[in-house]
């Protein structure tokens, strides 16, 4: 019968020997959360929205490729690096897709992977071509000079220190290495085409105007959009950044991808490594400030404080412009859950979780059944991942 043709052609798509089979181009993604936080799974609205825009506009199928990679500081440096350097090869030598075909994409910590997996794949696999491009949402460059923090913004001084300690330990050499702070890289050059999307006021700016600046004379062809008066991570975030934003991006993304579907061919070899080993692994570290019931109790209570703060800074002009009130409630909370001025590690995946069910409530994935409809598991040798495939 014809539902049932329908539900094996569904089971066929899903399949993970068919994984970038039926796609024009198949997104490498690495999603963020300082290397501590987050999910594969995270941002599949957006993905979703790009899958539209790509065949609606452009004609061009798009499939995902999501990488589940361990959380610091369960596993620091250079575990998840190695993760995805192994998905990456597992895309190319296992699966077949043809790395002209492949885009890297991630925010924060995930755009981060996505340079250090790329610069990694470089200098170690040069039998395994560069992916053709590399969508990056408010890298995380891990320039090692202080930052001054932004105070329109809920990337932190502290959070961002830990981040950085849980991911390398604490480990100098680690920090200022190019395959943990990209900027410090002795030279950019052979690194992918990039489209870097950074909100004006957000405190990552200078480090990543800077690392724009080393890519570009380096030889790097670099697409720089600056949103002024937008946070971290503006362009997948509707809550923070409003749904024009992020419809801008999603169109900007698209003319970017479509840009690389009709680039030029090159000759790509095919010899074949095993993957890297995968980070030494060191005790959950997770613990942190008090019980659940008090860490819990002091984020009510400061998100209080920061609903009053927010209010009387949007009635006398003292937030960004066009920025409206929830985008700031929204703001000042991310900030307290990402800024571990209240909340562990573990606390904050937590809230994390949380604060994604209306966005999977909306996507139909809230339960694993409804996430089972979109992404179907995969896994290789020292990764795993979620493969979203073309949808009509």
């Amino acid at each position: 019968s014809s539902k049932e043709r329908l539900k094996a052609d569904l089971e066929k798509k899903m399949s993970p020997a068919d994984v970038g089979a039926g796609c024009d181009i198949v997104m490498f993604a690495i999603h963020g959360g300082g290397m501590a936080v987050g999910d594969a799974l995270m941002f599949l609205r957006n993905y979703r929205s790009w899958m539209k825009e790509l065949q609606v506009n452009h004609n061009i199928k798009v499939g995902f490729l999501s990488i589940e990679y361990s959380l610091s500081p369960e596993v620091p440096y250079p575990g998840a690096l190695n993760e995805c350097v192994a998905a990456y090869k597992h895309l190319v030598e296992h699966y077949g897709v043809d790395p002209r075909r492949i885009v890297m994409c991630g925010d924060s910590a995930g755009a981060n992977l996505c340079l250090t997996s790329a610069l990694k794949l470089r200098d170690d696999y040069p039998h395994i071509n560069l992916p053709a491009g590399q969508v990056l949402f408010s890298p995380w460059v891990m320039c090692p000079k202080p930052v001054k923090p932004s105070p329109h913004d809920y990337i932190t001084m502290e959070g961002g220190r830990l981040f950085m300690e849980a991911y390398t330990q604490g480990q100098a050499k680690v920090m200022t290495s190019p395959y943990a702070s990209p900027i410090s890289a002795p030279t950019l050059t052979g690194m992918p085409r990039m489209l870097i999307f950074t909100g004006g006021v957000e405190t990552l700016r200078p480090s990543i105007e800077d690392f724009v600046q080393k890519a570009t004379a380096d030889g790097v062809d670099v697409q720089h959009e600056v949103k002024e008066g937008k946070v971290h991570d503006y362009a997948l975030l509707e809550e923070i950044a409003g749904a024009k934003a992020v419809r801008e991006a999603t169109k900007t993304v698209g003319r970017f991808l479509a840009q690389i579907h009709k680039s030029t061919d090159d000759r790509y070899r095919e010899e074949k490594e095993e993957g890297p080993d995968k980070g030494h692994r060191v005790q959950n570290v997770c613990n942190g400030k008090g019980s659940s019931l008090i860490a819990y109790t002091r984020l009510i209570l400061y998100t209080t404080a920061y609903i009053l703060k927010t209010t009387v800074g949007h009635v006398f002009g003292r937030t960004p412009k066009g920025q409206s009130l929830l985008e700031g409630f929204a703001i000042q909370f991310k900030k307290l859950v990402m800024g571990f001025r209240v909340l562990n590690v573990a606390q904050s995946r937590t809230m994390m979780r949380v604060s994604h069910m209306p966005a999977h409530a909306k996507n139909g994935t809230l339960t694993q059944a409804g996430k089972d409809k979109w992404a179907l598991k995969v896994k290789g040798q020292d990764w795993n991942g979620f493969w979203i495939p073309y949808k009509d």
